[in-house]
């Protein structure tokens, strides 16, 4: 999926690839995700999806929890068949059987379209982006070190 939306060396994939699938495969296991996955009858992939529920900020309602729809991605010669859809309309149905009232994505602006399609609605957000010299999303962190105790 991701060496066809961007380009990163063959390493960094795989050991991104090995980072995701431990981070979704424990959140699957606790029961706050689900992926899907569209086979052919060769049972090759061509299309997947995943839903995961993610904290917010507390409120008034007391709702502390939202689910968030990642991993969208259709192979390019199955793409317009309806898997996508059927495979948002899975997801879907996980969230309301789990009681949510929504659930939400980050399209992709070539899949905005199909996410209209399908019911979601345009919501307000923001980013704020920071210069260059900031690591990216995938720097490993060290966490700052503290005075030391003697």
């Amino acid at each position: 999926m991701w060496e066809a939306l961007v380009e990163v060396p063959e390493a960094a994939l795989n050991r991104g690839d090995r980072v995701y699938r431990r981070w979704l495969r424990a959140r699957m296991q606790r029961g706050d995700a689900v992926a899907f996955v569209a086979e052919t009858r060769g049972r090759v992939p061509v299309a997947s999806g995943a839903v995961f529920v993610r904290d917010i900020d507390p409120s008034p309602s007391g709702v502390a929890t939202s689910p968030h729809t990642i991993s969208m991605f259709t192979e390019k010669g199955c793409r317009g068949q309806g898997i996508a859809r059927d495979i948002l309309h899975e997801l879907r149905d996980w969230c309301e059987a789990r009681g949510f009232a929504a659930v939400t994505l980050s399209p992709a602006p070539k899949a905005r379209r199909l996410y209209r399609r399908v019911g979601f609605e345009r919501a307000w957000g923001m980013v704020l982006r920071f210069p260059p010299r900031h690591p990216g999303p995938h720097a490993r962190r060290r966490p700052p070190r503290g005075p030391r105790e003697g």
